[in-house]
């Protein structure tokens, strides 16, 4: 194999890892739709004007209720990147409502959890919502496709270890100091030892 087709199959393999990186878990057809429709913010002010648009949103989830006919999820919205994985919420435009035909578990679909929705826009629900001083119109997405994203994984409380590093000149009181450049002839050998009203 010469230079050029190592180059060629290197090249290759760097762009199928780059593509797969970059995609994301929303059917292609239901990207294709959503590009052609409206954004949050003009959802957001006029709901009734965009039903039937698809749209693809996402965010934080606020809750998660079970009702008779399914579920709805009310989301913190925020904005997306080119996976479609939802980014700070610190920007966010608003609130809105994902509903399903399926039962969640209030307990995966939690507070705090990360999704992204993709469906028609079907109206609103206007909620009496105490916080954010009466009532409150959520736009309201009848979801054909939900992903829930990964929880990120608890990192390891941090443990400082006051001898690491004796051992490559620091002090350590446990350590006999003639070993560090002292002789072998002096000073102690003990090595001692150690132990539908909205209130989100």
């Amino acid at each position: 194999m010469n230079r050029t087709h190592i180059f060629n199959f290197l090249m290759g393999g760097f762009l199928l890892l780059l593509a797969s990186g970059c995609a994301s878990p929303i059917a292609e057809n239901l990207r294709k739709e959503a590009a052609q429709g409206a954004t949050f913010s003009m959802v957001f002010e006029n709901p009734d004007t965009f039903q039937g648009s698809t749209v693809i949103w996402g965010g934080k989830i606020i809750r998660t209720v079970t009702t008779q006919d399914g579920s709805q999820i009310y989301i913190l919205q925020s904005s997306l990147d080119s996976e479609d994985k939802p980014q700070s919420t610190d920007t966010s435009q608003g609130r809105f409502i994902a509903k399903t035909d399926r039962k969640l578990d209030p307990m995966v679909y939690a507070k705090g959890r990360k999704i992204t929705v993709a469906g028609k826009v079907v109206g609103k629900k206007v909620v009496t919502h105490k916080k954010l001083g009466g009532s409150y119109t959520y736009p309201v997405v009848q979801s054909e496709q939900l992903h829930l994203w990964a929880m990120p994984e608890p990192k390891a409380p941090a443990y400082w270890d006051p001898y690491w590093g004796s051992y490559w000149g620091g002090y350590d009181p446990y350590w006999d100091y003639p070993y560090f450049g002292g002789g072998w002839g002096g000073g102690d050998e003990d090595e001692g030892g150690g132990g539908d009203h909205d209130h989100d």
